[in-house]
């Protein structure tokens, strides 16, 4: 691509967050045993799109729907477009830390997979599996649920889940529920 287009699928993607997951990122298919392009269902769209439209999303889910993997998709997006003046901090709850750590884990996988033009990449300055940093400022932490989960970081997306709710928030004022029943 010549760098006219370039600026043109850069525009596009940074509008169209479902045109760019299925444009540029893959995910593993277990029936298949293998990699294969993203294509979101209807319902992960209609999430997606209410997650861009809404500040606070609470999404119940059912086994193998494929809520975290898009969420994890839509996360990526929202860190590699964002603006150095504006960084995302992205904070993921969840009752264990290998929970978390999944997410987290499942969100730099596709970091890694966006093109080169678009890829602002990892810093050195935090870089494990809780916790990780990108060149345009934008952080991921993981951590497990406790009384003082949230001290010292202020998220612009917060992510709580547990088996079958997801809560996602773009606000900096959420508390999450001491217990859910």
């Amino acid at each position: 691509m010549n760098k006219e287009q370039l600026i043109h699928e850069y525009a596009k993607c940074f509008k169209n967050t479902s045109y760019a997951i299925e444009s540029y990122l893959e995910t593993y298919d277990n029936t298949q045993s293998k990699y294969v392009p993203f294509k979101l269902f209807p319902e992960q769209k209609k999430m997606l799109n209410n997650f861009e439209k809404y500040n606070e999303n609470i999404t119940k889910k059912y086994r193998q729907a494929g809520v975290s993997t898009a969420t994890a998709a839509w996360i990526s997006k929202q860190l590699q477009f964002a603006s150095k003046t504006k960084p995302e901090k992205v904070l993921i709850l969840a009752n264990k830390l290998d929970t978390a750590q999944e997410l987290a884990n499942k969100i730099r996988g596709f970091l890694n997979q966006w093109p080169e033009w678009v890829n602002v990449g990892f810093s050195k300055e935090k870089d494990s599996q809780r916790h990780y940093k990108l060149n345009n400022g934008c952080e991921v932490k993981a951590v497990a649920t406790s009384v003082d989960a949230l001290r010292g970081y202020t998220p612009t997306i917060l992510i709580f889940g547990v088996s079958f709710l997801t809560v996602l928030s773009k606000s900096t004022t959420f508390v999450p529920p001491t217990s859910v029943s």
